[in-house]
């Protein structure tokens, strides 16, 4: 196996880290953090939740509930009448009607 390249000043360098100091931050930074990022999380969600976009998204709700009911009653109506059609045409020439 090949040997590792030490460097010459090993030594130096173990001694150089002895000497590294810890960083010191300054007071409250983890709490400040924390802060600005529940702020940015806050801001977020508040668009969704604006109450302009919920009221829209109601409405459009609503109007689509409206048209569909009205839908039906039309699909509704329009067999009535069929059925209705068809019972006085067999009347009119005395046919027997059967339904279906």
């Amino acid at each position: 196996m090949k040997e590792i390249n030490k460097p010459a000043n090993l030594d130096e360098l173990l001694l150089s880290i002895e000497n590294i100091k810890v960083v010191e931050i300054r007071p409250f930074f983890y709490s400040r953090l924390i802060s600005r990022m529940n702020d940015r999380k806050s801001q977020q969600r508040t668009v969704l939740f604006n109450p302009s976009y919920v009221i829209a998204i109601l409405l459009i709700l609503l109007i689509i509930n409206f048209q569909m009911v009205n839908l039906e009653n039309k699909t509704q109506e329009q067999e009535e009448t069929a059925n209705n059609s068809i019972s006085e045409f067999a009347e009119t020439y005395n046919l027997n009607v059967t339904s279906y």
